[in-house]
């Protein structure tokens, strides 16, 4: 399928970061993203396919914050994720922190993982709690102490667990 299948909205904005939202016949949305300082530097393009329902959440949260465009807050939001990834490699040494993670628990095999994830961290993690948001998702809150590396490693572990949606290390001191 050519990109000429698809019915193409290309947003410029000042910054140089476009946005293209697409829309096929299936009306599966997919943004395919194109940076640099100028327009006429060399561009990079990436593809991300995403489900009808977050794009429209994001859209919604868009409108909320009052950004003047999707570009504008992926932007943002890619930003973010890259301060958020630096201060974690930066972080080092004895801490005590939470880590978060949202899952499915309907998706096979998550609750099982989590848990064996769990047991393999024994020497990291202090206490746990499960909390059930709703009839699909829960919340697992993991108390840390202990090495940062560790801790990351643990982070690094549950995000690539399927069916986990998020997850968030929050360093509360250092040990």
């Amino acid at each position: 399928m050519s990109l000429n299948d698809y019915n193409v909205l290309l947003l410029i904005i000042k910054c140089g970061i476009s946005v293209a939202l697409s829309i096929h016949q299936s009306n599966n949305p997919f943004i395919i993203v194109a940076q640099g300082k100028d327009m006429e530097e060399n561009i990079t393009r990436i593809g991300v396919s995403l489900p009808k329902n977050l794009l429209k959440e994001f859209d919604s949260i868009i409108k909320t914050r009052g950004y003047s465009s999707r570009s504008e807050a992926i932007r943002d939001a890619i930003r973010n994720y890259i301060m958020e990834y630096k201060w974690l490699e930066k972080e080092e040494g004895e801490i005590v922190g939470v880590v978060y993670i949202i899952y499915d628990h309907t998706v096979k095999g998550v609750s099982d993982a989590i848990i064996d994830l769990q047991h393999e961290f024994l020497d990291v993690i202090t206490t746990t709690m499960h909390v059930h948001l709703s009839k699909d998702y829960c919340l697992e809150i993991i108390l840390v102490r202990g090495d940062m590396k560790a801790v990351k490693r643990l982070v690094d572990k549950a995000t690539t667990i399927k069916g986990v949606m998020n997850v968030k290390l929050v360093t509360a001191v250092k040990g």
